[in-house]
């Protein structure tokens, strides 16, 4: 079919064909794109007379400007290599191919890296010999002068489509090119100056013409450089083509790792450099890409507003990311829309969301989703990396604040996948995307497991908090800081503040009263307000945290001015500044200072720490006016107790063990520590998933530029729902998988130091809060002072930890990690020794064979010659 009998629609254009989302041949497409405001100039800006390099991360776009490059100019489109949408001729790669085989098998080493280069300029001349004796052949049969701009899209379709020319056969592209390779070269030459002046007599003189190479970065290094003369195939190939045009074809470069600093020489030294391939950074612009591709029964719903919602929160950053969600939705998944969205990203990241969950139930999908997408490698290949990303995930589940520009020293981020560039000058280096992030955020934390590999050693994952983080520790004051703030929202639920502190014996009476940390903030009506910060008060798009800059901004922070749980202040005396709220009704500032030290701390060293703490020294040597500011902060809480500021030093990895051993500050209450393995012992700790849970909260809600549908605080759509604890699942692949539990981390370490026997008060404390409200669905109320109990969360879990019964699997097979926690039946032959001890038992010799699964997860971590027998 013509593309003028084709509808204006993108709707009935597409549909049949969704591998063309990055492309589509309407003239009405091509018209709205050159008359866009960011991308018309885009295309232009890369289409001009000088050669250029276009590079960014994969995904970004570069193929999709290249296309609509050549729709609006004449020119030839090559790619080194075919990807899975199978657009584009395939005589480069057929050379590529070829040469490398031929080059390898020289018998003169003396003189084969001269043949080499011979042979490899002889290839490339013909290959572009073909494409000029194809385009001159299309230019005298086609009636391109009625309307050159629709047959310019249609010669860049022949070239991205050549079965169109000989349907069924070997590509004729290649086929041409492989019998005029027989020609003698002196032919070659003649035929070449010939057709390329005909061609110039048809088009015009100055009708600008390019030469295309897509994927060109595989170029860099597909030979190797010592068979050719120390240079690089692309070297070779750019140096080819610019002496055959004699400067009546304009070269365009585009890929990922095309090292600059080794391009700005030889024949490519006068090119070009940009990186302005743009993203779906805009939450506006990526929902009406969106929606021009539903049908309007779903895109006007409230399941379709829901999912433009979804897509911007889980899919921003680089556009194929969005374009192959709307290919899988379109080839399969639009009267389950939701569904199809949480396998697209499940495959991707090996997370599965769990922001419509109502959605899911009602859609009742049961059948296995045939299309994925897992273009992201998630492998960290440095400790550097991992550091990085450490980093970006602890400040971005405690602020919301993402990883900082980087510059173009991390370009290898960009070739590694994991970064992409904003800027067209190859020097701003952005981490933001959340696909990306999570995908790496689960290999660095992945579900916590345990089982036998095939030689029956019993492994496992990370199951607790603290295991996570001594697996991958904070490596800064900063980022303990970030972790601590996710703590202590899930410590301090039912707790005595001793419980979570160690204080000095003996333990001041009012330490022994339950505490919740309070968030303060001012209403509408400019009066000051007050909610509990509940376990899972990471899912609000509203940060746990404030970061400031200046000990202004923490003042302010201090006055209520920021309306976080949290603050990270500017100073080098303290980390974390929170209020708690005593049972009772006394409030109590915390100054917390964070410490990373590779040695045991001494007596001094925490006697200093604590003397940094006082109101008088908390930010070192402030002004007056500051100072007088700080102290009426300290002040402004409703209701203080025996202790206003309570000093508190963290230590990690290594503990604090001296507390009962300082002098100074003998007989002075207001000073404690804490230690992440203070709750080590007990089955209610802090667990692995509420720190993954976390994370991912903190990616999705990163964004500044909210969808108009999560900008509703607290309502609505504005709760992230990202705690794993909602899912309702009882089974996968009719595997069960049970909740993770604390004894899988092994036996509990002593705490630092002997606490004394504590006290039951006979004083009837009041309650901290009233009964929690009722939030949306099975959320929890926020933005009130309702208090969510824990309680029994552990308890429950605990009974499927101790029950242990084997779920059995084949060998080899990987039951997939998927973040499940769900209960399964207590096993009547099996217990856990109470000691918390794991006791590693022999696989079964006999197996119940588990039944298939159609589509396996290429995302879940690999681990795949382990089979998944839960250890008792």
């Amino acid at each position: 079919m013509s593309e003028r009998s084709h509808s204006s629609s993108p709707w009935c254009s597409i549909a049949p064909l969704p591998s063309r989302l990055i492309f589509r041949s309407s003239s009405t497409t091509s018209e709205a794109f050159s008359k866009d405001a960011l991308l018309g100039p885009r295309v232009k800006n890369i289409f001009t007379p000088k050669h250029k390099f276009l590079v960014n991360a994969s995904g970004t776009g570069k193929t999709r400007l290249c296309y609509e490059g050549l729709c609006a100019n004449w020119g030839f489109y090559f790619t080194v290599h075919v990807d899975r949408g199978r657009l584009g001729a395939r005589d480069v790669s057929g050379i590529v191919n070829a040469f490398d085989v031929e080059s390898r098998h020289r018998s003169d080493p003396k003189t084969a890296s001269q043949q080499n280069l011979e042979r490899a300029r002889a290839l490339f001349t013909t290959l572009l010999l073909t494409r000029l004796l194809l385009f001159h052949r299309f230019l005298e049969t086609a009636d391109w002068r009625s309307d050159p701009e629709y047959y310019k899209r249609q010669w860049l379709i022949l070239q991205l489509t050549p079965d169109t020319i000989a349907p069924g056969s070997v590509d004729p592209f290649w086929r041409i090119t492989d019998k005029l390779d027989e020609f003698d070269k002196a032919v070659q030459n003649q035929l070449f100056l010939t057709v390329l002046a005909r061609i110039r007599q048809l088009i015009g003189r100055d009708e600008p013409l390019f030469a295309v190479l897509d994927e060109a970065s595989m170029a860099v290094d597909k030979i190797p450089t010592r068979l050719l003369g120390g240079q690089s195939l692309l070297h070779v190939i750019i140096e080819t083509w610019l002496a055959a045009a004699a400067g009546h074809c304009t070269i365009i470069c585009a890929g990922i790792n095309i090292p600059e600093s080794v391009f700005r020489q030889g024949a490519s030294a006068g090119f070009e450099w940009t990186s302005d391939t743009g993203a779906f950074d805009d939450r506006e612009r990526q929902a009406h890409f969106f929606t021009q591709f539903m049908p309007p029964h779903l895109r006007d719903s409230p399941s379709g507003q829901l999912l433009a919602a979804r897509i911007w929160r889980w899919l921003r950053g680089r556009h194929r990311v969005t374009t192959s969600f709307i290919s899988c939705l379109l080839l399969e998944g639009l009267e389950q829309p939701h569904s199809r969205f949480d396998r697209f990203v499940e495959r991707s990241i090996a997370y599965k969301p769990l922001d419509a969950l109502e959605y899911i139930e009602a859609e009742n999908r049961t059948k296995n989703w045939k299309h994925g997408f897992s273009n992201f490698d998630h492998k960290l290949r440095s400790e550097d990396d991992e550091y990085l990303f450490l980093e970006i995930f602890f400040r971005c589940m405690a602020t919301h604040e993402g990883a900082p520009t980087l510059g173009p020293e991390r370009f290898d981020l960009v070739w590694k996948g994991l970064a992409r560039f904003t800027d067209a000058r190859l020097s701003e280096v952005v981490l933001d995307e959340p696909l990306s992030l999570l995908g790496v955020a689960r290999k660095l934390f992945p579900y916590p497991e345990r089982g036998f590999d095939d030689d029956g050693n019993p492994f496992n994952t990370p199951a607790t908090f603290l295991r996570s983080l001594r697996s991958h520790p904070p490596r800064t004051p900063e980022a303990l800081a970030h972790c601590l703030v996710i703590y202590l929202t899930q410590a301090f639920s039912e707790r005595r503040l001793d419980q979570v502190f160690s204080f000095p014996r003996p333990v001041p009476a009012w330490a022994k009263k339950k505490a919740q940390i309070a968030r303060f903030y001012f209403d509408e009506g400019d009066n000051l307000a007050q909610s509990m910060v509940v376990p899972d008060e990471y899912e609000s798009f509203r940060p746990l945290a404030t970061a400031t800059s200046s000990i202004e901004e923490t003042i302010e922070w201090m006055e209520h001015k920021r309306g976080t749980a949290f603050c990270i202040p500017s100073s080098e005396n303290v980390e974390l500044l929170f209020a708690l709220k005593l049972a009772g009704g006394a409030f109590v500032w915390v100054a917390l200072k964070a410490m990373i030290p590779s040695e045991p701390i001494h007596s001094a060293e925490l006697e200093a720490a604590f003397s940094n703490l006082g109101t008088d020294s908390l930010f070192g040597d402030i002004d007056d006016q500051l100072q007088s500011r700080l102290d009426q902060a300290l002040d402004s809480l409703p209701k203080t107790g025996p202790c206003k500021l309570l000093r508190a030093v963290s230590s990690f990895p290594t503990e604090i063990t001296v507390l009962n051993s300082l002098s100074v500050n003998a007989g002075e209450d207001d000073i404690a520590t804490l230690s992440l393995a203070r709750l080590q012992a007990q089955p209610d700790q802090v667990m692995q998933m509420d720190l993954f849970d976390a994370i991912v909260a903190g990616v999705v809600a990163g964004s500044k530029r909210k969808s108009r549908f999560d900008e509703e605080n607290e309502g609505g759509y504005g709760v992230l729902e990202t705690s794993t604890k909602r899912r309702r699942v009882t089974n996968i692949s009719g595997f069960p998988v049970p909740v993770p539990h604390v004894s899988w981390d092994g036996r509990p370490q002593p705490e630092p130091e002997e606490e004394e026997e504590e006290e039951e008060e006979e004083e009837e404390e009041e309650e901290i809060a009233p009964k929690q409200s009722k939030g949306r669905g099975r959320g929890r109320g926020r933005g009130t002072t309702a208090a969510t109990s824990r309680k029994g969360k552990h308890k429950a879990e605990s009974k499927d930890g101790e029950a242990g019964s084997a779920v059995m699997k084949p060998r080899g097979r990987r039951r997939k990690a998927l973040d499940v926690p769900v209960q399964k039946k207590r096993a009547a032959t099996s217990k856990a020794p109470s000691d918390g001890k794991t006791k590693a038992t022999a696989p079964p010799k006999t197996r119940r064979a588990a039944p298939e699964r159609a589509s396996p997860d290429p995302s879940a971590p690999s681990r795949n010659t382990r089979s998944r027998i839960k250890i008792p």
